[in-house]
Parts: C-alpha cells; sequence; structure tokens
C-alpha cells in the first residue's frame, strides 16, 4: 500500500472467507507501508453464513498482515456454525480468523475508534488465531456479543471476546499490545486482551489494558448462568496460568448484568439496584455464586425487604444514600438464618400497626447511621 484509502463506509467485501479451506482464504503478505485505512464497513447480518468477517475474513499459511492503521471501522456478522455446532470463523476488524492451523503473524498495525458486533469470537485485532499478534494498539473500541440461535434454533455464545484476541486456538504468541478507551459486553469469556486463552502452549506477554470496562450481560437471549470468565487480561483460561506480572492494566471495570436493574462488580462483591428493584433477586444470584459476604447498594428510592436467608450463613451489607433510600421492612421479621446483617445510610420503615423489633434467627445486626419510622430498634 502506497498510499491511504478511503473506504467511506461502503460495503466491504472480506478478503477470504472460511479459515479452514485454504481456497477461499487469503495467503501471503500484506504490508501497509504505514498508511491509514479509513471508513471500514463489513455488514454480514441480512445472510447469517459460515464464514470469517473483517477486513480480512480469513487467511492460511504463513500470512504476514502489518503496517497500517484502521480507523472509523464498523464490522457487524452471525457466523453461522458447521453441521456440528462448531465453527473456526471469528469476526475482528483486521483479521476474523488468523491461519487457523498454521501461525500467521499480525504486527505493527494499529486500530482507532472501532465498533464489532456478533455473536462469537470477537476481537479488535483477530477474532479466532493461532500465530502471533505483536506491537498491535487500539484506541477507541466498543464490542457487543450477542448469543444467536443458529444452531438447532437454541440460543448459544456470545462469548470469547477480547481487545485484541477473541479466541487462542492455541500456540498463539500476543505480546507488546495495547488498548484502552474500550468498551466489551457479551455473555461470557470477555477479556482486555483475549477472550479466551490456552497459556500451556500459548504466550500473553507486554501488553497494556487501560481505560476500560467489561460487561457481562447473561440476561440478553439468556441460555442460562454461566461462568463470567471476565478479566482486564484474559478472561478465560483454557488451561495453563497467566504471570501476574507479565501484562499491566489499569483502570479497568467490570461488572455484571445479572438481572434488570441489577448490576454486580466481582472485584467489590457488590451488586448495584436501581430504584425499586426486587431485593431478593440479589440475594438469590449471591447464593447461586456462592457467595459468603458482599453489599447491596441500594439507589434513592423505595424498596421492600425480603428474608435475608440464601442457605447458608453470609454477611450482607445494605448500603443506601440516606433518606432517599428507603427499605420497607413488614416482610422481614423472620429468618435471616444465623445471617450477619449491616444497615448503613439508609431510612427503615415499618408502615404496620405493631413496632418492627428486628430481623429474628439473625446472628447480629448492625445500623450505621439510619434513620427510622415506625421501626424500633433494638
Amino acid at each position: 500500500m502506497d498510499t491511504d484509502i478511503d473506504l467511506n463506509n461502503e460495503l466491504w467485501e472480506p478478503i477470504g472467507v472460511n479459515a479452514d479451506a485454504s481456497e477461499t482464504a487469503f495467503q501471503g503478505t500484506f504490508n501497509g507501508g504505514n498508511h491509514t485505512i479509513p471508513n471500514l464497513n463489513v455488514d454480514l447480518t441480512a445472510e447469517p453464513a459460515y464464514r470469517s468477517a473483517g477486513l480480512f475474513g480469513a487467511t492460511r499459511g504463513t500470512v504476514v498482515i502489518k503496517n497500517f492503521t484502521v480507523s472509523g471501522a464498523n464490522v457487524k456478522h452471525l457466523s453461522k456454525p458447521n453441521a456440528n455446532g462448531s465453527t473456526v470463523n471469528g469476526i475482528a476488524v483486521i483479521v476474523g480468523s488468523l491461519s487457523y492451523n498454521e501461525g500467521g503473524i499480525v504486527e505493527n498495525v494499529d486500530v482507532l475508534n472501532a465498533t464489532i458486533e456478533g455473536n462469537r469470537y470477537l476481537g479488535g485485532i483477530a477474532g479466532y488465531a493461532k500465530g502471533t499478534i505483536k506491537d498491535c494498539s487500539i484506541d477507541g473500541l466498543t464490542i457487543v456479543a450477542t448469543p444467536d440461535n443458529l444452531y438447532n434454533n437454541s440460543y448459544d455464545n456470545g462469548d470469547k471476546c477480547g481487545g485484541i484476541l477473541g479466541f487462542d486456538n492455541s500456540g498463539v504468541t500476543i505480546t507488546g499490545n495495547s488498548i484502552k478507551n474500550f468498551s466489551i459486553k457479551g455473555y461470557r469469556d470477555l477479556g482486555g486482551i483475549v477472550g479466551c486463552a490456552y497459556l500451556n502452549s500459548s504466550t500473553v506477554s507486554e501488553n497494556t489494558v487501560t481505560d476500560g470496562t467489561i460487561i457481562v450481560d447473561q440476561r440478553t437471549n439468556s441460555y442460562g448462568t454461566k461462568a463470567a470468565n471476565a478479566a482486564a487480561i484474559v478472561g478465560r483460561l483454557g488451561d495453563g496460568a497467566l504471570n501476574a506480572d507479565a501484562n499491566t492494566s489499569s483502570n479497568v471495570i467490570i461488572s455484571e448484568d445479572v438481572a434488570e436493574g441489577i448490576s454486580y462488580s466481582p472485584e467489590s462483591k457488590t451488586y448495584t439496584l436501581a430504584a425499586g428493584v426486587n431485593i431478593g433477586a440479589a440475594i438469590s444470584n449471591s447464593k447461586t455464586k456462592g457467595l459468603l459476604e458482599f453489599t447491596i447498594e441500594l439507589s434513592a428510592g423505595s424498596y421492600n425487604m425480603v428474608s435475608p436467608t440464601t442457605g447458608s450463613t453470609v454477611a450482607i451489607k445494605f448500603q443506601g444514600k440516606g433518606e432517599s433510600t428507603e427499605i420497607h421492612m413488614e416482610n422481614a421479621q423472620y429468618n435471616a438464618s444465623s445471617c450477619t446483617l449491616e444497615f448503613d445510610d439508609v431510612k427503615l420503615i415499618c408502615d404496620k400497626k405493631e413496632e418492627y423489633k428486628g430481623i429474628i434467627q439473625g446472628t447480629m445486626e448492625t445500623y450505621n447511621r439510619c434513620y427510622f419510622t415506625g421501626v424500633r430498634h433494638l
């Protein structure tokens, strides 16, 4: 490439189709000469198919893709599985599937202000890979992965999404890359660098992740509660272990959208509830996760207290925002099942004629900065 090439948001046909068919995949070297490709527009959603998507769809052999920038890209695809329900086709800005069985190279490629939407194997540089991705950078990236029902008419996937690479097909080297100002949302297996990696055979090192959000959404097209597997560097470890000092990350916020109006932060073990949301839904989710200590953060608004038991001895803190956070306690006078409960900065209300006398069966109740109406604190 000896000049910038503006694609003008015209529909782009990815170079190379299927990663497991050499006759339809790109083979060779592409050197961008440090030029820029603005306004890439890939949209294959109208006809879901067994294929890859990106500037390059699929590559084979010892491919080399290097030395250019893609800015303002939009990539959308629904990758259809084969008859067995599997696929090696990914979705990404640069290359959907990078030489999945031989090992290609992407190096010194930059991505600016890109959006990717699809159903599985999504990545800023590559969606599915066996090869090397090195010295690439991303500034401004939005990834949204939504489960599809393209196999046996049942929802699945929405997973394996990474800022650099979605899925590591083993034998991958991801090194010297950086990503900042990003958002990744999907069902599970979400990472700032790699969504899913097999580190007994692959290497993820010297990468930097800055200023991003990772959101686990297991409500949209739900196919059951799954392990979130979300992290700043590698979301899911297929095998091996990640060296905690091999990569760096800062200001990466991870949350789980567990129910309507309820998000969960695994880092702080905190549920955040919108006004009026059922407190019991958060407690039920905590039981699924096996949490023994957690916080329920309540917005300004009115809530109805429920029996806090989760079937285990747990410690629950209810964190409010002063008198604007009201908890109606009429249904809370029983069955704390040896729980330790703490109420902080909330208004407790009992509208019954008889005074509320506290939650029975609990190990301990603590009230900090609380306001009482019709409630007698014993």
